[in-house]
């Protein structure tokens, strides 16, 4: 989980550092370039911060896919030991009113 977290924490800062390379590599375009050039570099970079948010989004839904996973393995052994314990205390019961039976035969 915490190796998780941490992947996911260099991924972030990998994309924030890839994001403030591409707005610098824009604001120089923008800078020397005709008007044309400008919208086409600013498509661009709206398009590069687009992707990459939806590559963002797409790491975080991995780690909650996970977590899930995790959360309802926990939840099924939960379940299997209630289980077991439900079944334990049924035969338990059953075995104890057989030897009351067998202690205190009806007549």
């Amino acid at each position: 989980e915490i190796k998780r977290r941490e992947e996911i924490a260099k991924e972030r800062e990998k994309l924030t550092s890839m994001q403030a390379k591409q707005f610098e590599k824009t604001a120089g375009h923008l800078a020397s370039s005709s008007e044309r050039g400008q919208k086409s570099t600013c498509f661009h970079a709206w398009f590069d911060h687009l992707r990459q948010d939806r590559q963002r989004k797409a790491i975080e839904l991995q780690g909650k896919a996970k977590a899930s996973q995790v959360a309802m393995k926990s939840m099924a052994k939960f379940c299997e030991a209630q289980s077991s314990g439900t079944l334990q205390m049924c035969v338990g019961a059953w075995y104890q009113l057989l030897e009351d039976m067998r202690a205190h035969p009806m007549r």
